[in-house]
């Protein structure tokens, strides 16, 4: 029964936040394709609990935040290492770099990131639930990768969240609504005119979801486009947006 009430929760706010046609259309799809996702067994190598999806009631956010708040959603391995090549940036480049995940959740991406030699890794999530499950899988995870780079989780409103002055990789997975990402990139335009350094902003949209619009993204014209993925609903794959300003990187090999 537990397991039917998840899924009806999911269907419900999924509903609520895609409309009916676009729930209907990517059930269908997901049914058409017949296929059974790649295993991702992220989870099964560091023992730790990343995978489940969580809308934001079961994630105890409350009041106006869940009102803005997206689904927590893992990113799927694969996916993610695609996204890090599109950033274009070798191994000694990214040594430089502090990777932030706004919306961290179980703090699947954190992980991921951690496995790149960063300078280090933030997660910035609100809700006190995931959080606490954050800070577990990040302590099963290090007993894994102790040579990883350093791991900050930050329990706190993304739109209170002080930037540092390192050069970023800005990670989003859609995690609330336009409202909000207002407030956050008008936050980030602030701290980069304060202190310029490079940054790249990575877009996760999702598979089925309205993407931010470009003025969001590009945070005013600081930031340009630097390369699209169009989501593939019949693979089952996410689109993301890479924004930068820093040159255009190479295409990946």
């Amino acid at each position: 029964m537990s397991r039917l009430l998840h899924w009806l929760r999911l269907t419900w706010f999924s509903y609520q936040k895609l409309g009916l046609y676009r729930l209907i259309r990517s059930r269908c799809i997901a049914h058409l394709r017949r296929q059974t996702p790649p295993h991702d067994d992220f989870d099964h190598t560091y023992g730790t609990d990343t995978a489940e999806s969580l809308t934001p009631a079961e994630a105890a956010i409350t009041g106006d935040a869940a009102r803005h708040a997206w689904t927590y959603t893992p990113i799927a391995t694969a996916e993610f290492h695609q996204m890090m090549a599109d950033l274009g940036l070798s191994r000694a480049d990214l040594a430089a770099y502090t990777f932030i995940d706004i919306g961290s959740g179980k703090g699947r991406a954190v992980l991921l990131a951690a496995t790149y030699p960063l300078q280090r890794v933030i997660g910035v999530e609100m809700s006190a639930l995931l959080h606490q499950a954050a800070l577990q899988n990040v302590a099963r995870f290090q007993t894994h990768r102790p040579e990883a780079p350093p791991i900050d989780l930050c329990c706190q409103d993304a739109t209170t969240f002080a930037f540092p002055d390192d050069p970023l990789i800005l990670y989003f997975f859609h995690p609330f609504d336009e409202t909000i990402m207002a407030q956050v990139t008008v936050h980030i335009r602030q701290a980069l005119l304060r202190v310029p350094r490079p940054v790249l902003l990575l877009y996760n949209r999702g598979i089925n979801l309205q993407p931010y619009p470009p003025t969001l993204l590009d945070l005013g014209g600081l930031l340009h486009c630097l390369r699209e993925r169009v989501p593939d609903p019949w693979q089952g794959q996410t689109g993301w947006y890479v924004y930068g300003n820093v040159p255009t990187p190479a295409a990946p090999r």
